[in-house]
């Protein structure tokens, strides 16, 4: 996925989950002009629906409970605003608005060893490792994601 998409991906969810009432793939085309992203119909559409977003009573709704497969959580990387330890078994990963069930599902999806569960909100998850070892590799795999994510903060 080009970096371009990842930006294209991230502002249409951040357009969406601001509950605009966005109404048709034009506009979001004129949305996405205004924030200096270039995109046309066909992309948008195309964006939309690796998003799994859904037209809902004449306007756009992102579905974070959409279902996941293991190759996702590369290409939710631009819903993670980052990560951090807050114990020796526990991290909570910070995302977008209205995203933190679409990322844990994709983690769960990924089958990591290192996770043992996740817990989800609407803009936070919490990871659990059974061990701090566990732990430490969770954030070693995180930092190589992380680090193709161009994201502000990295894992510690």
């Amino acid at each position: 996925m080009t970096r371009e998409k990842k930006r294209r991906l991230e502002a249409i969810g951040e357009l969406i989950a601001e509950k605009r009432s966005i109404g048709s793939q034009a506009e979001l085309v004129e949305l996405l002009a205004a924030m200096g992203i270039k995109a046309n119909q066909s992309s948008v559409s195309r964006d939309l629906h690796d998003l799994g977003v859904k037209r809902v009573k004449g306007r756009y709704v992102l579905k974070p409970w959409r279902e996941v497969s293991a190759g996702d959580f590369e290409g939710l990387l631009g819903f993670v605003q980052g990560v951090h330890k807050t114990g020796p078994h526990l991290s909570v990963m910070l995302t977008r608005p209205n995203a933190a069930r679409m990322v844990a599902e994709a983690l769960i999806a990924a089958g990591w060893p290192e996770v043992a569960g996740v817990l989800a909100g609407d803009d936070t998850i919490f990871i659990a490792t059974v061990t701090e070892e566990r732990q430490a590799e969770l954030f070693n795999r995180l930092k190589q994601y992380l680090k193709r994510g161009s994201l502000g903060e990295k894992p510690d």
